[in-house]
Order: C-alpha cells, then structure tokens, then sequence
C-alpha cells in the first residue's frame, strides 16, 4: 500500500515543476467535485487524470495491480450498490468515482513531496494564524514522512511471522493481539528514533519556512481548475 501512496516521481514534469498550494488546491476541488459530480462531469475529471497519467509516465496500472486491495475495494462498492439500489448503472458510477479518486491521490502524491506540501501550507495558514500555521505544516509533514513507516513495520512483521510458520486462523485472536502488541511495540521505537534525530538537528516547527514561487505553469493548472468548476456549476444549472 505504502508503494502506491508514496511514490514521488524524479521526472521534470510540469506537475513537478508547479507549486504545491496550487495542485493541493486543485486535489481538494476536485475531490469535493467528484463527491456530487454527474456522470459527464465524472468523465471529464476522469479523462484529464488519465491524460496527466499518460503524459507524466504514471504507472497507474501497474501500482492498481501490485496494490489489489483498492481494487477489492471498487468491487465491494460495486456489488453493495447494486444490491442497495439494484442498478447496474449506479453502481458502476459508484465503483468508477472510487477509482478516480484513488487515481487523483496518486496523481497528487507521485508528483508533490511532502516537504513541498507542508512549505506551501505554512505559507498559507502563517498569513491567517501566525507562526502557529508552521506549526500545523510540520506536523501535516512529519505525518506523511511517518505512515510508509507505519504502511512497511505493519507488512514486514506479517511476513516475518508467515515465515514462521504462523496461522492466523488457528488462534485469530491471540495471533490479532500479538501482531497489534508487537506492531505497537516496533512503531513507538521507531517514532523514538525519528524524535530523537528532529531533537538532536534543533528541529524547531515555528520556524519560518519559504515556498516555491508561482510560475506560468501553476496559472495554466489554476485556468484548468476554474474550467472544471465552472463547466460543474453549468452542468448543474442545466439539470
């Protein structure tokens, strides 16, 4: 899992290249967008995801199949849907928004850091609450820089214990309880560690930090934004 949400492209894109406020804007306007879109509108976000997938060599596909989870996942929504509302048409469009989320996240991850992320949003709440906006920044990086620790402790002690010769169904509960104590265990190490070397470069989260400036391609990705929003509400007007 961690493989697919942490995957940050090396490549000189135009994603890349733009500012991180920008295309978290654009994540978060368009995730609202999907949650009530029509089915045109559905196809639209759609298209202009797969068409950043193509044009910024995602490997989309590969990482949907390597993490077959989410997949599972877009399976269930189809076949509880169709049982709630019996409609084989809904409960398409119900599995294929999840997968377009999924393929925005990725878009959205593959192409930003989670240093970029946290220096354009502490920018932007500084300017609102103060220093204390650095502060909530860091904390946002610190997450995302701990959950592939948290995504790769949890699959390396599961396989550790397979290779034991561990059965999860002989004893489901002790086995659930064990791996949970263990997991526990292992992360707070972890953390200590990661604490210990923040504590020892004087890390400090009040600290002011620069953003990348605005260039040409974050006013093309804000007109692409303020298309799709307003081809929604004309969409929605017409209904």
């Amino acid at each position: 899992m961690a493989s697919l949400i942490f995957t940050l492209s090396d490549k000189d894109t135009f994603l890349r290249r733009s500012n991180a406020g920008i295309k978290l804007l654009a994540l978060l306007c368009f995730s609202i967008l999907l949650s009530t879109a029509s089915l045109k509108m559905l196809i639209l976000i759609a298209s202009l995801l797969l068409l950043v997938v193509f044009t910024h060599h995602i490997q989309l596909l590969k990482q949907l199949l390597t993490n077959w989870f989410l997949l599972f996942l877009a399976l269930f929504i189809f076949i509880s849907d169709y049982f709630a509302y019996n409609d084989l048409l809904v409960s398409s469009i119900s599995a294929f928004e999840f997968l377009t989320l999924i393929t925005l996240s990725i878009v959205f991850t593959s192409q930003t850091s989670p240093d970029e992320t946290s220096r354009s949003l502490g920018s932007f709440l500084s300017k609102l609450i103060g220093k204390f906006g650095y502060k909530i920044a860091s904390c946002v990086e610190l997450t995302l820089a701990l959950l592939p620790i948290i995504f790769n402790t949890a699959t390396t002690l599961l396989e550790a214990r397979r290779c034991r010769g561990e059965n999860f169904l002989r004893h489901p509960i002790k086995a659930i309880s064990s791996y949970s104590i263990a997991l526990i265990n292992t992360l707070l190490e972890k953390v200590s560690s990661y604490a210990d070397a923040l504590q020892a470069r004087c890390y400090d989260p009040y600290t002011k930090r620069g953003r990348k400036k605005l260039c040409f391609n974050d006013f093309l990705l804000i007109l692409v934004i303020i298309g799709v929003v307003g081809y929604y509400f004309y969409d929605k007007t017409r209904l």
